[in-house]
């Protein structure tokens, strides 16, 4: 999941930047919050984040986080 929402976001990111703008460096990156919305039953159990599919370097922090926020409908009730 965490590769998934990365790649949307950088399709969103695409999808928004105009590239002769960004030719003559006249344009700004969209900034992208993915949330998932979660309905399934069982708990969800994977990374929020794509840093634990990610191999980490000693003394070196990771580039890329593109955490997500996951919104579960099972942690709400009917009321």
């Amino acid at each position: 999941m965490p590769i998934r929402i990365l790649e949307y976001s950088m399709e969103i990111i695409k999808s928004a930047t105009s590239r002769e703008k960004m030719k003559q460096k006249r344009e700004l990156i969209a900034n992208v919050y993915p949330i998932v919305l979660y309905t399934g039953e069982r708990k969800w159990t994977v990374p929020k984040s794509i840093n634990h599919n990610q191999i980490h370097l000693q003394g070196i922090k990771p580039m890329i986080s593109n955490r997500y926020e996951l919104v579960d409908i099972n942690d709400y009730k009917q009321e």
